[in-house]
Formats: structure tokens, sequence, C-alpha cells
């Protein structure tokens, strides 16, 4: 694959930050953005190009059929008849 280059420009702290790392690890300020690059790349396609807040919102609420499904139904209900149950045993 050919090489190409690309202009980047960063804020002084991101810049300062890159160059720590850079040093830190004896490699180039490139390198550091190759892989930080590489990483995000490989990140969205084990995502499928979706963010992880799509991912999950496909897996929230797809399981049927596993505990009560009225849990978030009504819940002032519920808890003012709890409170009411609680009283009584008191008694």
């Amino acid at each position: 694959m050919a090489a190409g280059l690309m202009s980047l420009r960063l804020d002084g702290k991101t810049l300062r930050s890159v160059q720590r790392l850079a040093r830190r690890r004896g490699v180039t300020r490139s390198e550091i953005v190759r892989n930080a690059l590489a990483t995000l790349l490989a990140s969205e396609v084990a995502l499928g190009g979706d963010s992880p807040q799509e991912v999950w919102a496909r897996v929230i609420g797809s399981v049927h059929g596993v505990g009560r499904r009225d849990l978030s139904k009504r819940t002032g209900e519920k808890l003012r008849e709890l409170l009411k149950q609680r009283a009584r045993k008191r008694r």
C-alpha cells in the first residue's frame, strides 16, 4: 500500500501529550498518531461502523421473557403500595 502524507493540526495540550508519549515509548509522533488512528479504525470495524451507544441500543430491550416486564411502569403506585404494606407490618 502506498504511503500518503497528511497534515494535522493539534491543540497545544494534545500536541504535548503526543510528544511525551512518543518520548516515553521511544517512537516518533507520527507513529503515535498512526497507532491511535489504527486503534480507532479497528474499533469502528469491530462495531460495524456504529458507535458503542448504537450497538447497545440494539441490545437493550431485546431480551424477552426474562423476569417481570412491568418494572418501569406505574412506579409511583408501586412505591405507594410498598410503603403502605410496610406501615401495616409495623402496627
